[in-house]
């Protein structure tokens, strides 16, 4: 990325496909709003925490695994742009196994992380700091395929409007009365076949499966 030290009024700048390994000339481009280096080479983040203005970051199909570095005393800094105006982050598929260091983007309302190598809840913690993020993407990760998946996480971060592209409001909803009354209808059939056909029910009603059908009848108890 040579060339661009002149261009310090740019506002967006779109990088894809570039083969690009490092992120650097860009510092200087102070009231950049929109970078985007997708589908590149990069292993780290570095050249970008020093944009004041940029609002959104598209980092997707990557090789990014960690959002910061660790110095000699172990000491972790993140690697993100410090910006108050950052609102969107896309890490999508860069496999993505720490989000340690997202904590410092109090603003942002947007995070995607779908393929990322996350596997436990606990790696979630950060975003417990990020009181504005109200869209979410986890899908394809270890994570996702944990049990009640989707509910934990609507749950836990309670903010949420969208998650993995579902309404996160309506995650945790009952089912309505006709798929609950399905249920119940597809148990009876079950029961009543492994019972010769005849299941009596809890009330004063007989239930008889004749060729796959559930007839009821009322009988005395």
């Amino acid at each position: 990325m040579t060339g661009l030290e002149k261009l310090t009024s740019l506002k967006s700048l779109w990088m894809g496909k570039n083969k690009i390994e490092r992120i650097t000339s860009v510092s200087q481009m102070t009231q950049l709003k929109q970078l985007d280096v997708q589908s590149n080479r990069l292993m780290f983040l570095e050249g970008i925490d020093t944009l004041p203005c940029l609002e959104e970051l598209y980092l997707a199909h990557n090789r990014i695994q960690v959002l910061g570095v660790v110095d000699e005393e172990s000491v972790f800094t993140s690697s993100l742009p410090r910006a108050a105006t950052l609102n969107t982050i896309d890490l999508s598929s860069n496999g993505v196994k720490s989000l340690q260091g997202i904590e410092v983007q109090s603003n942002l309302e947007e995070l995607w992380m779908s393929s990322s190598s996350l596997s436990d809840y606990s790696e979630l913690e950060p975003l417990k700091a990020l009181p504005k993020l109200n869209c979410l993407y986890l899908e394809h990760a270890p994570l996702s395929q944990l049990p009640t998946y989707r509910a934990t996480i609507s749950t836990t971060f309670s903010q949420l409007d969208q998650l993995d592209g579902v309404d996160a409001k309506k995650i945790n909803l009952p089912q309505p009365p006709g798929l609950d009354m399905n249920s119940k209808l597809k148990a009876a059939m079950e029961a009543a076949t492994k019972n010769n056909g005849v299941l009596k029910t809890s009330t004063t009603k007989k239930a008889t499966v004749v060729g796959g059908n559930i007839t009821t009848s009322s009988s005395s108890s």
